[in-house]
């Protein structure tokens, strides 16, 4: 005769806290996290209060995995080359925090995604102040190529109308020795003629 024994969910706790606790998890408060995340968990209980207290879910190792979810947005959101995040970073950050609050997290994570939300405008913005300098940036350059091409253009054309002005005096100079030596032939053939 099979006896069937039902786990409470005090047990099922225990079970769960042991299996998260064999990837090196620490309690902060009652909460299992990965100790490389403990810390982070514990400047958010500072900043936002026990956001886990009215949490629906019974599982240990979900409400572990949804809270290292956090601390891992709140990680990235602490890097040094913040504004390097890519498009689908903060998109995959965002859905995180999205996802979480749907799962029946406390409400006060609404302060997270707007101070979140802002954080994403401010990324946007320098993108695209970014950007813009870069097309500005790029603009100047192709402008001052135009302009050094121009000036070259118009040093030639300076050039051949001092060559030009050079070549009609030496050619006025000419003529008027010419006309000179002609009319010095008429005179001495208007002296042979008489």
């Amino acid at each position: 005769m099979k006896t069937s024994h039902r786990k409470t969910v005090g047990e099922r706790d225990d079970d769960d806290a042991r299996s998260v606790n064999s990837n090196s998890s620490v309690f902060v408060g009652k909460c299992l996290v990965k100790g490389s995340l403990s810390s982070i968990l514990r400047s958010i209980f500072d900043k936002y209060g026990d956001v886990v207290a009215s949490y629906q879910l019974e599982s240990i190792v979900i409400r572990s995995y949804y809270l290292e979810c956090v601390c891992y947005v709140v990680q990235e959101l602490k890097c040094p080359s913040l504004m390097q995040l890519t498009e689908s970073k903060v998109k995959e950050l965002s859905t995180m925090l999205k996802d979480v609050e749907s799962s029946g997290m406390d409400v006060g994570w609404r302060r997270l995604m707007l101070e979140f939300a802002e954080f994403i405008d401010l990324v946007s913005q320098h993108r695209a102040f970014k950007l813009e300098k870069a097309n500005c940036d790029h603009d100047n350059e192709s402008l001052r190529k135009e302009l050094e091409s121009q000036m070259e253009a118009l040093a030639l054309k300076e050039k051949e109308v001092v060559d030009a002005k050079k070549q009609l005096s030496e050619t006025r100079a000419y003529l008027r020795e010419l006309e000179l030596k002609s009319s010095i032939l008429s005179k001495t053939a208007r002296l042979v003629n008489l």
